[in-house]
């Protein structure tokens, strides 16, 4: 049973399911039915996205960045994660992300506001999002 809750803010319209999926799993539910997995790119999405989740909801969400080998990428592929003028936007977590990329941690999860790398297999709810500007804008 999934549970959809939706929140519009600036660019972005988050889409919370309440269901569990692997995050290349959850990527082709969002890409299947709206823009991706979501995307946070300030302090003020982050907000909505946790609003997003609903009142009481206290658990991981997949969200679209994740590792490329070589750096945190957005999953649509061409919104990388540290723009300029982005550097103080890593709401990592204190110790993330712990890089134990021998595990296969290379997938995020947003908690509360923060972010985490995790297995990408792992099973999680996850958050969508309907991107209001056109791509390469």
């Amino acid at each position: 049973m999934s549970v959809l809750a939706g929140l519009c803010s600036g660019l972005h319209q988050y889409h919370f399911f309440n269901e569990t999926k692997t995050w290349s799993e959850a990527q082709t539910y969002c890409r299947e039915r709206y823009t991706d997995l979501a995307t946070v790119d300030n302090e003020d999405d982050m907000e909505q996205l946790i609003t997003a989740t609903g009142i009481g909801y206290q658990g991981e969400v997949w969200i679209g960045l994740h590792d490329n080998s070589f750096d945190w990428e957005w999953s649509l592929g061409n919104l990388k994660y540290y723009q300029a003028n982005d550097w103080n936007f890593r709401k990592w977590y204190p110790g993330e992300p712990n890089n134990a990329r021998t595990k296969g941690q290379l997938c995020v999860v947003s908690l509360q506001g923060y972010l985490y790398d995790y297995f990408c297999n792992d099973l999680y709810a996850f958050v969508c999002y309907n991107s209001t500007h056109q791509l390469g804008e």
